[in-house]
């Protein structure tokens, strides 16, 4: 229900820019987490693809599960960052260059790391420059508690 609710949030923004919001729904997944923190998560991934995605542009969200972990993956076709860049982009207060620095404070992936870390899952960015981001991420199941799908 957390991915679901969060991506509705988006809906009326994607519409005005015109960009494709496509969710890829996984299996129902319930997991012990911070549903707060998640939702804050899904937050800065969906914002910053959105964000950073021209109009007509394309953002996914999909997810799966694999062995005993959620695989969330988010994914757009916007303006990317140099393989220089992706080194950094989940540092404090990073911002790749002069067309991602939208006067954001440059906390937003770091944020999301810090949140995912502190759910003993991983974080990691896939991007070409001018091609888009994929935003990766594995969440261990702990026990059930929290609805993610």
């Amino acid at each position: 229900m957390v991915i679901a609710a969060v991506v509705e949030q988006f809906r009326d923004v994607a519409e005005m820019k015109n960009i494709h919001l496509v969710v890829s729904e996984g299996p129902p997944v319930t997991m012990r987490a911070d549903e707060e923190r998640l939702q804050q998560l899904l937050t800065i991934l969906l914002d910053n693809a959105l964000k950073f995605t021209d109009q007509g542009g394309r953002v996914e969200v999909y997810w799966t599960v694999v062995a005993n972990a959620v695989h969330l993956t988010v994914s757009d076709d916007g303006i990317g960052v140099s393989e220089a860049d992706l080194q950094k982009v989940f540092d404090r207060f990073f911002q790749a260059n002069e067309a991602r620095s939208s006067g954001g404070a440059g906390l937003g992936l770091a944020i999301a790391k810090w949140i995912v870390e502190e759910h003993h899952g991983k974080i990691w960015a896939e991007s070409r420059l001018h091609e888009g981001m994929t935003i990766r991420v594995i969440l261990p199941f702990k026990s059930t508690n929290s609805s993610l799908g």
